[in-house]
Formats: structure tokens, C-alpha cells, sequence
């Protein structure tokens, strides 16, 4: 039948050329019914080299070229493997909407709106492999520590999850891979607390009483911005000088603390003790919640309005 013609083109039998060439990571062996002239061979090698255009350019179909192929079934996508990562993870949110904790929710929208769909939301489900995979954590600079990197890949590695579980794509090309630890990133800070004048002077440019009494509680007593939004007068046992965390504002929902250790009772140094006498004049009989907004004079609605006033 004479030797292998160069592009992966060479007579197969007296009736018929075969072509070779990859396609999805797959190599194809095709046959074109054609009597191995050397104007056939010509016209398939032609032939070949538009195939390997339209599989460059995304729009090769296999069927077209080769309807009775039983590779053409094999390596056909689905419709959904041509959506892109965007429209992909767009799908996995609504469709999880309903088993994830509102906090999670709202968390994943950030970090798919925010940081994944503008970096690779455009490429097709059945492109990103490994490579593009890479590209990606690639774009995070060396400040990022390696737990934020892997944070941010949990959504999209449910969704690439949810999409092999579819058989949309045979692999899930983020398993067996994890961020490893930056030491740059993961360097332990020393921490900086205020000095004694700083909270001075920080006191004394509070506007509002109902500000200066948040900041002197926060101070004494170190809590997260969320229980102090969440603080309720029933939280406090003057007899003993504490106060119970049991609640906390996150995201727009009050939420009990995650993990039992999150519940606890604080010890009350004076000046909390003299911040919650001054509040108590302002919002004891007010509603629930200790500290309100002077603006509403309603419970903060979150950290940053608590920082815009």
C-alpha cells in the first residue's frame, strides 16, 4: 500500500485512506472510501487540514465528517459541555441553593462573580483541563495564602463535580490537587492592639454615645464584630459580671455559633461593665439588642455600617 504520506494521511487498503489526528485528547483513526490514488491522498490531506482548523477553532463536527463513525458517538459532547465555566457555575448555585447555609451562599456567589468568572468564565466546560486549571491558580498573587486559594476552588470543584456525576466530562481535572502552603502567606504576623492612648483618643472622637459605648465594649472584651451586632440584653448576668455568646449577625442572618465552642460565656472588665451602664439608658427598653445604629436606632444591619458611622 506504499509508505505513510507526512500529516497523518496514508493508504489503509485498495478501497480506502485512513487519517489520523487527535481531538479532545483522543487520537482518531479515521477511513475515507476513497481508491488511494495520489489525487485522492492530495484531497485527503486537504481534508485533514480543515478538520484540524475547525477543531482549533471550536467547531469541528465529528458526525458531519464522519456520520457512520462509532468514534463520532463516543467522543460527541453534550449540549451542556459547551456551555461555559460561567454558565456552569451559575447552574450549580441554583441547583445547591437550597442545601447551603445562607452564609455559604452568599460566600460562594462573591467568590464565583467576583474572582472565578472573571478570570476563566469564558471558557467551555469541556476545555478546562488541567492546564487551564493551573492558568488559573497561576493568577493568585504570593500574598494569597494557600487555604484562600483552596476556598476559592470549592465551588468550582463542586460544580466540575456535579458535571462529571452529568457525564458532561469524564474528569474532574482539580482531584488529587490542592494548594500547597506559601510561606510567605502563611507567616505568622505579630499581632498590634491598640495602646492604651489609642483607644483613648479613639473614644474620644466618638460622635455618637451609642458609638463610643460599642467601642469601649468591643475594646474590653475582643468580640467579632458579628456578636456584637447580635448582643442581646438577655445575654447579660450583671450579678456575675459576664455575658453569654450564644448568636451572631453574619451575612444578613442571625446564626447560632458553628461550633460548640463558639457558645461561651465572657468575663466583664470594668470599662465593658461602664459601656453597657451608659448603653443601657439608650436601648434597655428599646428592643433586644444592645447596641443600635443612632441613625435607625435599630440593631446594626452590618460591619460596615458600623464602620460608615
Amino acid at each position: 500500500m506504499g509508505n505513510a504520506r507526512q500529516g497523518g494521511v496514508r493508504p489503509a487498503t485498495q478501497s480506502s485512506v485512513a487519517i489520523d489526528f487527535y481531538y479532545r485528547g483522543k487520537r482518531c483513526r479515521e477511513r475515507i472510501k476513497l481508491p488511494p490514488t495520489a489525487r485522492n491522498l492530495s484531497y485527503c490531506e486537504n481534508l485533514l487540514g480543515q478538520i484540524k482548523v475547525e477543531i482549533e477553532k471550536g467547531t469541528f463536527d465529528y458526525a458531519t465528517h464522519f456520520p457512520g463513525s462509532k468514534r463520532a458517538v463516543q467522543v460527541a459532547a453534550k449540549p451542556a459541555a459547551l456551555d461555559t465555566l460561567e454558565q456552569v457555575l451559575t447552574q450549580w448555585l441554583a441547583q445547591k441553593e437550597p442545601e447551603l447555609e445562607h452564609s455559604s451562599l452568599i460566600g460562594y456567589r462573591r467568590i464565583v462573580d467576583n474572582i472565578v468568572v472573571p478570570r476563566c468564565g469564558t471558557i467551555a466546560l469541556r476545555d478546562f483541563d488541567r492546564i487551564a486549571f493551573k492558568e488559573l491558580v497561576a493568577t493568585f498573587d504570593e500574598s494569597t495564602s494557600a487555604k484562600r486559594i483552596n476556598n476559592v476552588l470549592g465551588p468550582l470543584r463542586g460544580a466540575l463535580d456535579e458535571a462529571v456525576a452529568d457525564d458532561l466530562i469524564p474528569n474532574n481535572p482539580l482531584d488529587g490537587f490542592r494548594v500547597k502552603r506559601r510561606a510567605k502567606a502563611n507567616a505568622r504576623e505579630e499581632v498590634d492592639p491598640f495602646t492604651p492612648e489609642e483607644v483613648r483618643a479613639i473614644l474620644g472622637a466618638c460622635r455618637e454615645d451609642h458609638v463610643r459605648n460599642y467601642c469601649q465594649f468591643n475594646f474590653a472584651t475582643g468580640l467579632r464584630t458579628s456578636e456584637m451586632i447580635g448582643l442581646c440584653w438577655s445575654d447579660i448576668d450583671w450579678r456575675k459580671g459576664t455575658v453569654k455568646i450564644r448568636r451572631a449577625w453574619v451575612m444578613g442572618k442571625m446564626k447560632a455559633p458553628k461550633t460548640e465552642s463558639g457558645v461561651r460565656e465572657v468575663q466583664l472588665l470594668q470599662p465593658a461593665i461602664d459601656a453597657l451602664k451608659a448603653q443601657r439608658a439608650h436601648t434597655a427598653t428599646a428592643g433586644e439588642f444592645v447596641f443600635h445604629d443612632p441613625r435607625t436606632n435599630a440593631r446594626w444591619g452590618s460591619d460596615q455600617s458600623i464602620r460608615a458611622g
